[in-house]
C-alpha cells in the first residue's frame, strides 16, 4: 500500500455545504452527493422534505479526501505492475493516435 501525505484541505472544526466541498476540490456537487449517498463521505442531513440541508464536517471531508487519494494511488499502481505493461499501454496509445491521424489525412 502506498503511504500518502495527510490531506488537511478543510478546517476540521468547520461545517461545509456540498457546493463548498465541490468548489474546493474542483468537482461537481453531483459527485459529492453520490459519495454521500454511497456512504463514502459522512454528512448530516437536516430537515425533511425533498431537499434537506446537507452539511459535512471538515474533519469528515479531510478523512474522505485522504481515503479517496489513497484508493486512487493504489489503483494506479496496481494497473501498472511493471515497465513492460506500461510500454504496452504507451504503444497502444501511439497506435490509436496514428490511426486517427491517418484517417483524418485520408478524408482531407
Amino acid at each position: 500500500m502506498v503511504e500518502m501525505p495527510k490531506h488537511t484541505v478543510f478546517e476540521a472544526a468547520r461545517v461545509y455545504r456540498v457546493r463548498e466541498i465541490a468548489d474546493i476540490i474542483g468537482s461537481q456537487p453531483r459527485f459529492i452527493n453520490r459519495e454521500i449517498e454511497s456512504g463514502k463521505l459522512r454528512a448530516v442531513k437536516m430537515g425533511g422534505g425533498k431537499r434537506p440541508l446537507v452539511r459535512i464536517k471538515g474533519q469528515d471531508a479531510n478523512e474522505w479526501l485522504e481515503s479517496h487519494s489513497t484508493r486512487s494511488a493504489n489503483i494506479a499502481l496496481e494497473s501498472v505492475t511493471d515497465s513492460t505493461s506500461l510500454d504496452g499501454m504507451l504503444t497502444e496509445k501511439r497506435n490509436a493516435v496514428d490511426s486517427v491521424s491517418r484517417s483524418i489525412k485520408v478524408r482531407a
